[in-house]
């Protein structure tokens, strides 16, 4: 009896110590219900499932958004995509500052994709005029009443749902973040809602994204992804 408890012990330590239920090697951290989340404390990446593309530095120590480090990802066309997180993507949080807004174009943010990272399901962008933009396949809208401040932080909630052809839904949730450490509750209204997107696959890649080649820098934290 004694030797079946300590086996018992010994399993139950081990399915905790590697994240128990979790969606797969590299992903460690779990908060509020969400299977997917990071920090970017510690060394670089709390998470081993990032690609990165230009010069992303994880160990961003000057005015962190949250913590002691910050994601920032600088002029460059730089980027971060993870691997298939092995569930399906019903929402992303994230909390970003744009240190600066000098656009030529859409400058694009938090990117969902599909398992193969091949195809945008659907994404947040800022506009030249700075505001917030979503799209969905080939739709898209954009917000006209909210112009964003350089070195004002943001914590934003960006929803989808596929549909079957001309009604996919994206939902971008925006709170402006107080001075107390980047917790903010999910705003009970969307910002901005688009209800006939064309993407139809399930979301499973994520990607944050400074997509212009301009002088906009961005910062992120805080990463949390939802089923």
């Amino acid at each position: 009896m004694i030797k079946i408890l300590i086996a018992l012990l010994l399993c139950t330590s081990s399915v905790f110590a590697s994240g128990g239920m979790g969606p797969g090697p590299g992903v460690k951290s779990y908060t509020s219900g969400a299977y997917f989340t990071e920090t970017f404390e510690g060394s670089e990446y709390d998470n081993a499932v990032w690609t990165e593309v230009g010069v992303p530095n994880g160990d961003y120590t000057t005015a962190p958004l949250c913590g002691a480090q910050s994601l920032v990802l600088p002029s460059s066309s730089s980027s971060i995509t993870s691997s298939d997180l092995g569930q399906d993507i019903v929402s992303v949080k994230a909390i970003i500052r744009p240190n600066s807004l000098t656009n030529s174009g859409d400058s694009y943010t938090v990117t969902i994709k599909d398992a193969t990272g091949a195809t945008t399901l659907t994404a947040l962008a800022i506009t030249p005029t700075d505001y917030f933009k979503i799209s969905n396949g080939t739709a898209n809208t954009t917000d006209a009443t909210t112009i964003l401040s350089a070195t004002s932080t943001y914590i934003v909630w960006l929803d989808y749902t596929p549909g079957t052809g001309s009604n996919a839904i994206t939902n971008l949730y925006v709170a402006v973040d107080s001075g107390d450490d980047c917790i903010e509750t999910k705003p009970g209204t969307p910002l901005l809602t688009l209800t006939t997107g064309t993407s139809t696959l399930a979301a499973r890649v994520l990607a944050l994204r400074q997509s212009n080649t301009m002088s906009a820098t961005f910062l992120y934290d805080n990463v949390e992804v939802n089923p």
